[in-house]
């Protein structure tokens, strides 16, 4: 990043310049507060613990 903003003016600098918010922007559909964030987030918790715990050996 510290390089795209040293050269920005020069050349096609900004054709390959990083987006930091990544690939997942492009899933934003709605606004969420941040208290439905973290409530969805410890709602899903014992879902996803119980699938990766399946994942283990016995």
């Amino acid at each position: 990043m510290r390089r795209t903003e040293t050269y920005a003016g020069a050349g096609d600098t900004q054709k390959v310049a990083m987006n930091i918010c990544g690939q997942v922007i492009g899933q934003i559909n709605e606004v969420e507060s941040c208290r439905g964030v973290v409530f969805r987030l410890i709602n899903e918790y014992p879902e996803a613990l119980e699938k990766v715990n399946g994942l283990m050996p016995e």
